[in-house]
């Protein structure tokens, strides 16, 4: 603890320091024979906490990802992730990308509750807006960083790179991807990217060349075990 504060207009008074509430309630009623607290005399405990880090989950909900056991797969990745960044007090939040556009299907919380709800509504919709999903990630780490300055950012990109719906007409989706990733590695972001599409003899996967980009670490969800996953994203 480092201190105290009143609390903002509208804040739960859940974290009270009575020790300062009674010195401001003495403060007010210099003089007075009898001491009575009143709500302007609250204060609320500063705590130093550690910075933490903010994991953003940015998964891929297209209908390419829509074959039933690999969206189950997918889901499960997501939860074990989830789980595993709450049980190190983790503020972790999910972005998806499918059909339009991109949306923040959980924003940042530690509540892992709310992140089991957010990942059963999810459904396979239309086309891989890559591009847009990347952009919303870049928004959404900028806000963070406000709300939770000093935590490290982690981006876990969960996809099978088949990006087809570009963020302007006449632009290729890929390369439009790609550019979106290039702005978004300037960030000081740590990148876990899973490509959920198997390995294709000859030729280098979309996500491959996503993490030439933005660097980070790569991993082929055909091959490891969820547990190389999760190290991966521990390492990070």
């Amino acid at each position: 603890m480092i201190g105290s504060r009143a609390p903002g207009p509208g804040e739960a008074l859940s974290d009270p320091d009575l020790a300062a509430s009674f010195i401001a309630a003495l403060n007010r009623g210099a003089g007075n024979d009898r001491l009575r607290i009143e709500p302007q005399d609250i204060r609320l405990h500063v705590r130093r906490e550690e910075p933490g880090t903010f994991v953003l989950f940015l998964l891929d909900t297209s209908d390419s990802m829509g074959a039933l056991e690999r969206m189950a797969v997918t889901k499960g990745a997501v939860l074990a992730l989830l789980q595993r960044s709450y049980q190190e007090r983790h503020v972790v939040a999910l972005t998806t990308f499918g059909g339009g556009g991109a949306k923040t299907t959980l924003a940042p919380t530690k509540s892992v509750l709310l992140a089991k709800k957010a990942l059963n509504a999810l459904r396979p919709d239309g086309g891989t807006p890559l591009a847009a999903g990347i952009e919303a990630c870049g928004e959404l780490f900028s806000s963070a960083g406000r709300r939770y300055p000093g935590m490290r950012k982690i981006l876990v990109i969960i996809s099978d790179g088949e990006a087809n719906i570009a963020r302007e007409r006449g632009v290729p989706p890929l390369r439009d991807a790609l550019e979106a990733a290039n702005r978004l590695r300037r960030s000081d972001i740590h990148a876990v990217l899973i490509d959920t599409k198997l390995p294709k003899v000859g030729k280098e996967n979309e996500m491959k060349s996503l993490h030439r980009v933005i660097g980070g670490r790569y991993i082929n969800a055909s091959a490891p075990g969820l547990e190389a996953i999760l190290e991966a994203v521990d390492a990070s």
